[in-house]
């Protein structure tokens, strides 16, 4: 956007002065242009001062009352000036991060040409060049493997051994799906359906929350920081063990590997079952049956009225409902979809409880 010319400084000050266009902030959105502005307001505000000046203590009703006028609206003026300034800095906030975005997506890119051409695909690789100090193709490598050639993919535990072992080679940080969805945003949506789920006296071995899928997501830790007992599982034994050890001393938190198809736990143990992005992985290519086997399984696992809370990107609510119809059919089990939210604009949350005594979905 073009800047505005400085309008030149005038020396003689009258009335007119008090009445002239207001400064177009609003179109301002750079530092020196929003200071040429505010010059002018202290224009404004020195020919305020001197007409008060002139007009002595006692002025003329009409001359005191466009005085006043003038005056409130200089401080509004001011006001305003002041939010522009505020507003000019997080722009130039935002340019200076979006820069620095921008220089880090191109290392990125360089990187994986780098792990392309040097063909890292193997954990022995990413841990030598760890070792040097090559951290953007050790990035570039991880990124390859989190993007596998066909979305069937993410229903093979062949990928998902392969992609966490190259991780942990790395020390990565770990990887979190729909990472865009604050988890505060899905905590204020689910906790008071888990605050309800039932918490009758069950065996040895209780469960409150059952996290199916969790791999390396930090929702475990947070939810165990909002007070729930968390059991959080993946099918990758290696992984689990290493969240184990990062997560050691943190209270009410367990890890162990599990295969959300075949539930290692007793029926009804289960006060609520947690799935982000789990049933979305399975849907991908021909694992329909798998997602099934999966609500059947979390069915099983969950006491009556027990909650299921799945946060999905990808299932339609007339998805959600063919799957819980499959389940109904093929494992006798019986869910009610009391509600769905939105966590973002992306990604919702849908709710559900486990019928009594078969009742309706």
């Amino acid at each position: 956007m073009p800047r505005k010319k400085p309008r030149r400084r005038r020396n003689n000050v009258n009335e007119q002065d008090l009445h002239s266009e207001t400064p177009e902030f609003d179109s301002l959105n750079e530092p020196d242009a929003v200071q040429q502005e505010l010059d002018q307001v202290m224009e404004r505000f020195e020919a305020l001062r001197r007409l008060e000046e002139q007009a002595g203590k006692d002025p003329p009703p009409e001359l005191k009352a466009m005085l006043e006028e003038a005056r409130a609206g200089m401080v509004e003026m001011m006001t305003r000036a002041r939010e522009l300034v505020d507003s000019s800095v997080e722009i130039m906030r935002q340019k200076t991060e979006l820069c620095e975005h921008w220089e880090h997506h191109a290392r990125c890119r360089a990187g994986i040409s780098a792990a392309a051409k040097a063909d890292i695909t193997s954990v022995e690789e990413v841990t030598r060049l760890r070792s040097e100090g090559h951290n953007e193709e050790v990035v570039a490598a991880i990124e390859r493997v989190r993007l596998p050639d066909k979305p069937e993919a993410f229903a093979c535990p062949e990928y998902w051994e392969r992609r966490y072992a190259m991780e942990m080679a790395a020390d990565n940080h770990g990887f979190e799906w729909y990472s865009h969805v604050p988890f505060e945003h899905f905590w204020a949506l689910a906790e008071p359906y888990i605050a309800r789920a039932p918490t009758e006296p069950k065996p040895e071995g209780e469960v409150q929350l059952l996290h199916i899928g969790a791999g390396s997501s930090r929702w475990s830790l947070l939810l165990a920081e909002q007070g729930c007992q968390v059991l959080s599982t993946d099918i990758d034994e290696a992984l689990m063990h290493h969240m184990a050890r990062k997560t050691q001393g943190v209270e009410g938190l367990k890890w162990a590997p599990m295969d959300c198809t075949a539930l290692p736990l007793e029926a009804c143990s289960t006060n609520v079952v947690l799935d982000k992005a789990v049933l979305d992985a399975l849907v991908c290519g021909d694992s329909l049956h798998l997602a099934v086997q999966t609500i059947a399984e979390a069915h099983r696992v969950l006491c009556d009225r027990g909650v299921l809370l799945v946060v999905s990107a990808t299932l339609s609510l007339e998805d959600m409902q063919t799957m819980l119809a499959e389940a109904a059919r093929l494992h006798q089990c019986s869910f009610e979809l009391d509600t769905l939210g939105e966590c973002s604009e992306s990604v919702v949350l849908y709710v559900l409880h486990k019928c009594a005594d078969g009742g309706p979905q």
